[in-house]
Protein backbone atom coordinates (compact mmCIF):
# COMPACT_ATOMS: atom_id res chain seq x y z
CA UNK A 1 0.00 0.00 0.00
CA UNK A 2 1.46 3.50 -0.91
CA UNK A 3 0.03 6.36 1.33
CA UNK A 4 -1.35 8.73 -0.75
CA UNK A 5 -3.08 11.16 1.56
CA UNK A 6 -2.37 12.55 5.62
CA UNK A 7 -4.74 14.32 7.74
CA UNK A 8 -4.39 14.44 11.68
CA UNK A 9 -6.49 16.40 14.46
CA UNK A 10 -5.33 17.29 17.70
CA UNK A 11 -1.85 15.35 17.59
CA UNK A 12 1.28 16.75 19.76
CA UNK A 13 1.88 20.65 18.23
CA UNK A 14 -0.91 19.26 14.99
CA UNK A 15 -4.30 21.07 15.57
CA UNK A 16 -4.71 20.36 12.29
CA UNK A 17 -3.11 18.90 9.15
CA UNK A 18 -3.31 17.17 5.93
CA UNK A 19 -0.97 16.70 2.52
CA UNK A 20 -1.48 15.21 -0.40
CA UNK A 21 1.67 12.52 -0.38
CA UNK A 22 3.58 11.56 -3.34
CA UNK A 23 6.35 9.11 -3.98
CA UNK A 24 9.08 11.78 -2.97
CA UNK A 25 7.29 13.99 -0.33
CA UNK A 26 9.53 16.40 1.47
CA UNK A 27 8.54 18.28 4.74
CA UNK A 28 10.02 21.79 5.21
CA UNK A 29 9.27 24.28 7.88
CA UNK A 30 10.86 25.68 10.91
CA UNK A 31 11.70 24.20 13.72
CA UNK A 32 8.44 22.92 16.27
CA UNK A 33 6.83 23.23 13.16
CA UNK A 34 5.07 19.81 13.63
CA UNK A 35 7.47 18.06 10.69
CA UNK A 36 8.62 15.42 13.60
CA UNK A 37 4.64 15.37 14.55
CA UNK A 38 4.21 13.97 11.07
CA UNK A 39 6.54 11.62 11.27
CA UNK A 40 5.75 10.88 14.52
CA UNK A 41 1.93 10.19 14.18
CA UNK A 42 2.93 7.35 11.55
CA UNK A 43 4.49 5.53 13.57
CA UNK A 44 1.81 5.74 16.54
CA UNK A 45 -1.03 4.55 13.90
CA UNK A 46 0.94 1.93 12.85
CA UNK A 47 1.57 0.66 17.05
CA UNK A 48 -1.75 1.72 17.78
CA UNK A 49 -3.27 -0.04 14.78
CA UNK A 50 -0.75 -3.57 15.16
CA UNK A 51 -2.40 -2.98 19.11
CA UNK A 52 -6.38 -1.97 18.08
CA UNK A 53 -7.49 -4.78 20.89
CA UNK A 54 -5.78 -2.86 23.83
CA UNK A 55 -6.66 0.36 25.59
CA UNK A 56 -4.84 3.43 25.23
CA UNK A 57 -2.29 3.96 28.01
CA UNK A 58 -3.01 7.31 29.48
CA UNK A 59 0.96 8.67 29.88
CA UNK A 60 0.90 8.04 26.05
CA UNK A 61 -2.50 10.01 25.47
CA UNK A 62 -1.43 13.11 27.45
CA UNK A 63 1.64 13.57 25.96
CA UNK A 64 0.27 12.81 22.24
CA UNK A 65 -3.02 14.85 22.66
CA UNK A 66 -2.82 18.25 21.31
CA UNK A 67 -4.82 20.04 24.41
CA UNK A 68 -3.01 17.83 27.19
CA UNK A 69 -6.72 16.78 28.15
CA UNK A 70 -8.32 13.65 28.96
CA UNK A 71 -11.82 14.47 27.03
CA UNK A 72 -10.00 15.60 23.75
CA UNK A 73 -9.46 13.27 20.92
CA UNK A 74 -6.97 12.51 18.65
CA UNK A 75 -8.39 11.51 14.78
CA UNK A 76 -5.48 10.40 12.64
CA UNK A 77 -6.63 9.56 8.60
CA UNK A 78 -3.89 8.15 6.07
CA UNK A 79 -5.59 6.96 2.83
CA UNK A 80 -3.44 4.48 0.78
CA UNK A 81 -3.71 3.24 -3.01
CA UNK A 82 -3.41 -0.49 -3.52
CA UNK A 83 -0.78 -2.15 -5.28
CA UNK A 84 -1.54 -4.20 -8.28
CA UNK A 85 -0.78 -7.22 -6.19
CA UNK A 86 -2.63 -6.36 -3.40
CA UNK A 87 -5.81 -5.60 -5.79
CA UNK A 88 -5.87 -8.74 -7.46
CA UNK A 89 -5.53 -10.36 -3.81
CA UNK A 90 -8.79 -8.32 -3.18
CA UNK A 91 -10.40 -9.62 -6.31
CA UNK A 92 -9.73 -12.84 -6.18
CA UNK A 93 -11.29 -12.89 -2.42
CA UNK A 94 -14.36 -11.58 -3.59
CA UNK A 95 -14.57 -14.18 -6.81
CA UNK A 96 -14.48 -16.72 -4.75
CA UNK A 97 -17.85 -15.64 -2.45
CA UNK A 98 -20.86 -17.10 -4.36
CA UNK A 99 -22.76 -15.26 -6.64
CA UNK A 100 -20.74 -12.66 -7.27
CA UNK A 101 -17.89 -11.94 -9.86
CA UNK A 102 -15.13 -9.29 -9.49
CA UNK A 103 -15.76 -7.95 -13.22
CA UNK A 104 -17.11 -4.33 -12.62
CA UNK A 105 -14.95 -3.97 -9.73
CA UNK A 106 -11.61 -4.00 -11.19
CA UNK A 107 -13.31 -2.48 -14.85
CA UNK A 108 -13.60 0.36 -12.63
CA UNK A 109 -10.42 -0.04 -10.49
CA UNK A 110 -13.27 0.09 -7.54
CA UNK A 111 -12.05 -0.48 -4.15
CA UNK A 112 -8.24 0.72 -5.22
CA UNK A 113 -8.10 3.16 -2.41
CA UNK A 114 -8.32 2.57 0.98
CA UNK A 115 -8.78 5.33 3.84
CA UNK A 116 -8.41 4.38 7.78
CA UNK A 117 -9.89 7.00 10.17
CA UNK A 118 -8.64 6.46 13.81
CA UNK A 119 -9.84 7.87 16.61
CA UNK A 120 -8.31 7.96 19.90
CA UNK A 121 -9.63 8.40 23.18
CA UNK A 122 -8.54 8.26 26.62
CA UNK A 123 -8.37 5.14 28.13
CA UNK A 124 -10.40 3.56 25.65
CA UNK A 125 -9.45 1.33 21.87
CA UNK A 126 -8.95 3.43 18.84
CA UNK A 127 -12.09 3.16 17.43
CA UNK A 128 -11.46 1.93 13.34
CA UNK A 129 -13.41 3.19 10.30
CA UNK A 130 -12.92 2.17 7.04
CA UNK A 131 -13.13 4.08 3.44
CA UNK A 132 -13.07 2.79 -0.06
CA UNK A 133 -13.41 3.86 -3.33
CA UNK A 134 -16.44 2.81 -4.94
CA UNK A 135 -19.07 3.71 -7.99
CA UNK A 136 -17.16 7.59 -7.79
CA UNK A 137 -17.58 7.88 -3.95
CA UNK A 138 -15.81 7.58 -0.73
CA UNK A 139 -17.94 4.90 1.32
CA UNK A 140 -17.89 3.52 4.12
CA UNK A 141 -16.84 -0.26 3.59
CA UNK A 142 -19.51 -1.80 4.89
CA UNK A 143 -22.03 0.02 2.82
CA UNK A 144 -20.36 -1.65 -0.02
CA UNK A 145 -22.09 -5.17 0.32
CA UNK A 146 -25.42 -3.30 0.87
CA UNK A 147 -24.98 -1.23 -2.21
CA UNK A 148 -23.81 -4.38 -4.45
CA UNK A 149 -26.10 -5.92 -7.01
CA UNK A 150 -24.96 -9.09 -5.83
CA UNK A 151 -24.93 -9.36 -1.18
CA UNK A 152 -22.17 -10.85 -0.04
CA UNK A 153 -20.40 -10.39 3.34
CA UNK A 154 -19.21 -7.31 4.18
CA UNK A 155 -16.60 -9.27 6.60
CA UNK A 156 -15.30 -10.78 3.38
CA UNK A 157 -13.55 -7.03 2.57
CA UNK A 158 -12.95 -6.05 5.90
CA UNK A 159 -11.19 -9.15 6.24
CA UNK A 160 -9.12 -9.42 3.33
CA UNK A 161 -8.15 -5.61 3.65
CA UNK A 162 -6.95 -6.27 7.45
CA UNK A 163 -4.39 -8.91 6.06
CA UNK A 164 -3.52 -6.59 3.25
CA UNK A 165 -2.84 -3.96 5.73
CA UNK A 166 -0.96 -6.04 8.63
CA UNK A 167 0.96 -7.83 5.46
CA UNK A 168 2.08 -3.76 4.60
CA UNK A 169 2.45 -2.43 7.87
CA UNK A 170 4.85 -4.87 8.59
CA UNK A 171 7.22 -3.30 6.00
CA UNK A 172 6.83 -0.03 8.13
CA UNK A 173 10.70 -0.22 9.60
CA UNK A 174 11.89 2.11 7.63
CA UNK A 175 9.48 5.13 9.14
CA UNK A 176 10.68 4.45 12.69
CA UNK A 177 14.61 5.04 12.10
CA UNK A 178 13.84 9.07 11.00
CA UNK A 179 13.34 9.62 14.60
CA UNK A 180 14.45 7.15 16.85
CA UNK A 181 17.55 5.72 15.14
CA UNK A 182 19.56 2.61 16.25
CA UNK A 183 22.96 1.06 15.86
CA UNK A 184 24.44 4.32 15.63
CA UNK A 185 28.12 4.37 15.06
CA UNK A 186 30.84 7.06 15.92
CA UNK A 187 33.24 7.59 12.83
CA UNK A 188 36.14 9.19 14.26
CA UNK A 189 37.51 12.01 11.91
CA UNK A 190 40.79 13.88 12.45
CA UNK A 191 40.87 17.15 11.19
CA UNK A 192 44.91 18.47 10.80
CA UNK A 193 44.65 21.92 11.25
CA UNK A 194 48.30 22.72 10.17
CA UNK A 195 48.79 24.74 7.45
CA UNK A 196 50.68 22.95 4.57
CA UNK A 197 52.44 24.75 1.85
CA UNK A 198 50.88 25.33 -1.28
CA UNK A 199 52.07 22.66 -4.12
CA UNK A 200 56.16 24.07 -5.65
CA UNK A 201 55.76 26.64 -2.57
CA UNK A 202 58.84 26.58 -0.30
CA UNK A 203 58.02 26.28 3.84
CA UNK A 204 59.02 29.53 5.59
Amino acid sequence: MKLIHWEVDGYKSIEQGEFVASDSTILIGKNNSGKSGVVDSIIDFQRLYMSRGQEVKSSWFRSAVTGKRDNDTIQISLRFELSDSEHSQLMEKIDSEPRITSRNFAANDWLSELQIDMIIEHGKRPTIQYFVNYHGDRVELGEVSKHSSSSFSGNTLKGTYSDIIEDSFENWKFVGPFRRPENIMEVPYNVSLERRPKSGASSP
